[in-house]
């Protein structure tokens, strides 16, 4: 399992929660204010206990696609010798 590949499948998945919980939160609190202020009351612990939840379910969902998939480097040796100009 390459590293590289973990991190950036989690970061894709990790962006894409998190564009998703905000934007169903502002749904929620335009299409209905009174149940948005009973069940999401403002506070930076449970906006951080989101984010920590989100980057976890992040890491789980990248493991099968870094695991079937990976990254596989090639290495490219380019060389220019004189006859070709």
């Amino acid at each position: 399992m390459t590293r590289r590949t973990l991190a950036a499948e989690t970061s894709t998945y990790a962006s894409i929660l998190t564009i998703t919980a905000f934007t169903v939160e502002r749904y929620v609190a335009i299409c209905h204010p009174v149940k948005s202020r009973l069940a999401f009351s403002a506070g930076l612990n449970r906006a951080v206990r989101l984010v920590l939840l989100i980057w976890i379910v992040a890491g789980v969902c990248s493991i099968p696609i870094v695991v079937q998939y990976g990254v596989v480097y090639v290495q490219v040796r380019l060389s220019i010798s004189p006859s070709d100009s």
